[in-house]
């Protein structure tokens, strides 16, 4: 229904978009990242699927999120394309910024900073032959593995933000040099 979307406009996203432009510190922003559901997590996610090391079993695992463009190689290659590709990336989140409200210049400068930021977590990602060996990616980590691999986040606050009861001591990171 474009119609009745359009004439809604970001009002569907107003209460996400407070809550970020509420975020004053670390904790906050964890908070954010969460508890929204709109807000999703742009640099990384706890999910669950099968267990690598046993199919009969669900395990958690800690996924790197955060790029707007398909993979790591549409940040980093630098033939003709993928730079044609980037410009074209920068021109498109300038239009959705200035569509949030940003005037012209600060939404091209927002955009350019959003590449770069993406192109810093694209940086340390599993090339593409590297994604297709599952092996790389089964690195069983304790929660206190994981605090220390990430200090700047709480963990334990972020298992309770989830809504996760039930006690985790082990979670899968799929890609620990991101983190």
């Amino acid at each position: 229904d474009m119609l009745a979307r359009n004439e809604a406009g970001i009002t569907p996203l107003q209460t996400t978009l407070d809550a970020i432009a509420g975020i004053k510190d670390l904790n906050d922003l964890q908070t954010v990242l969460f508890t929204i559901p709109a807000a999703s997590s742009p640099f990384f996610s706890l999910g669950v699927d099968a267990d690598y090391n046993d199919s009969s079993m669900n395990a958690p695992y800690l996924v790197q999120n955060g790029l707007g463009l398909p993979d790591r190689d549409y940040y980093l290659d630098q033939d003709a394309k993928s730079k044609e590709v980037r410009e074209k990336y920068v021109e498109h989140t300038a239009k959705m910024l200035q569509l949030l409200g940003d005037d012209e210049a600060t939404a091209k400068a927002s955009a350019e900073k959003i590449l770069a930021m993406e192109t810093q977590l694209a940086e340390p990602r599993f090339t593409k032959v590297e994604r297709r060996d599952d092996r790389k990616s089964n690195n069983p980590r304790s929660i206190v593995q994981i605090q220390e691999m990430i200090p700047s986040l709480n963990i334990k606050k972020m298992i309770k933000d989830l809504g996760i009861e039930k006690p985790i001591d082990t979670i899968i990171v799929t890609e620990p040099k991101c983190f």
